[in-house]
């Protein structure tokens, strides 16, 4: 299921270089203000206020970025751009994807064209985002940014070796955004999005490969900074639960669920909790309201749903569940494959759950679940699977 450290900060109404987010997050709140004031430069400054607010992230400082956005009117396709981040931020990414859309048909901007290639990606329009980013290579100022997109598609890939190599490409700031009076509210915003995009990557990548710790200090990188970023949030807490910090994960959740009670993410990572904690109605509960909120691209309540019911014997049920996870995605996650491997093996299709179990392990090496159930049917079958 993302970080970024925006280092543009302003200094007597010019931008300059200065790494902002080592300042923490008052200075930057007291910095709306001065931004939102009265001047020569009026709309860069309202603007560069909705930036900032942006920067402490969408849920506390939600109403000084709208009410600064209402000043930038003059200026639709930037508004365009800065909504987009907005609705990334909350995770809705075709609302985000609509924006973008919509900026770019006021005014074309390769740097706008890339942020929309992100989106196909999250969107899991996987071609579309591949397509996207071919026809934006060759352009120097995009191509940390590119790159850093690219590693997100070798995530998905779990080449995460180049995954990483990618990523880094994104982590200095000074390779990707060259900020300027006449661009700053844009640059910035640009900026910030893929030094975001790079340290989730990082982050990711290190869990899908089981090493929590690591993936960890990269979500608190962003958190840092931005201390409700709900995406580095999600992802610490997903950690969490793979180091079997449970109370911690479930607090960092909660804390999302407060701001955005409809994220399908967090619902469904709190309802893993409660279902290894027993609480089975509040976990079916919770995995039912993730699916409400996107059922046809999540895998995980599909998944969750699927165990729940195995583990209450409610076979049926649980092999629909499973089958739904795996056809929406098959190439993440390892569960869904193993409980449906597990009904299988009760109903002696042995060849069967062997397929399964061996998807399981290329899929995540890093558990002996799927090793131990090809072991029982070795010994079921008198033959290695």
């Amino acid at each position: 299921m993302p970080v970024w450290f925006v280092t543009s900060g302003l200094a007597g109404g010019m931008w300059s270089k200065r790494v902002l987010c080592c300042a923490g997050r008052a200075p930057l709140r007291s910095t709306i203000g001065w931004l939102s004031g009265s001047g020569a430069e009026l709309l860069p400054r309202c603007f560069a206020a909705a930036c900032v607010a942006l920067m402490l992230g969408c849920s506390a400082q939600q109403e000084p970025a709208n009410e600064a956005l209402k000043s930038v009117h003059q200026s639709p396709s930037e508004g365009g751009f800065a909504a987009a981040m907005l609705a990334f931020e909350s995770g809705d990414y075709s609302a985000s994807l609509q924006h973008l859309d919509a900026s770019l048909g006021l005014e074309a901007d390769s740097r706008v064209e890339l942020v929309r290639a992100f989106m196909l990606l999250f969107s899991r329009r996987f071609a579309e985002a591949r397509a996207a980013l071919d026809g934006l290579e060759g352009q120097p100022r995009l191509a940390a940014g590119i790159s850093v997109a690219r590693g997100h598609l070798a995530i998905n890939d779990r080449d995460y070796q180049r995954a990483q190599q990618l990523l880094d490409a994104g982590l200095d700031l000074s390779g990707i955004a060259e900020v300027s009076p006449k661009d700053s509210s844009l640059e910035i915003l640009y900026g910030r999005f893929v030094q975001e995009l790079a340290c989730l990557g990082m982050g990711w990548s290190a869990a899908n490969q089981d090493q929590h710790v690591r993936a960890i200090s990269w979500f608190d990188r962003v958190l840092d900074v931005q201390e409700d970023d709900q995406l580095a949030m999600i992802g610490k807490a997903n950690s969490l639960i793979g180091l079997s910090l449970l109370d911690e994960a479930e607090k960092l959740l909660t804390r999302v669920l407060a701001v955005h009670p409809r994220n399908p993410y967090a619902l469904a990572e709190l309802a893993m909790i409660r279902m290894g904690r027993g609480q089975d109605e509040a976990a079916e509960q919770g995995f039912r309201e993730a699916l409400a909120r996107d059922d046809s691209n999540y895998t995980c309540p599909y998944e969750g749903l699927g165990l729940l019911y195995l583990r209450q014997g409610r076979t049926e049920e649980a092999r629909q569940n499973l089958k739904r996870a795996i056809d929406i995605n098959p190439d993440i996650e390892f569960r869904k494959y193993n409980g449906l491997a597990r009904i299988y093996m009760e109903e002696g299709k042995l060849e069967a759950a062997t397929r399964l179990l061996n998807k399981s392990i290329e899929n995540f090496p890093h558990d002996d679940q799927a090793r131990q159930m090809l072991a029982e049917i070795e010994s079921l079958s008198g033959a290695p699977p």
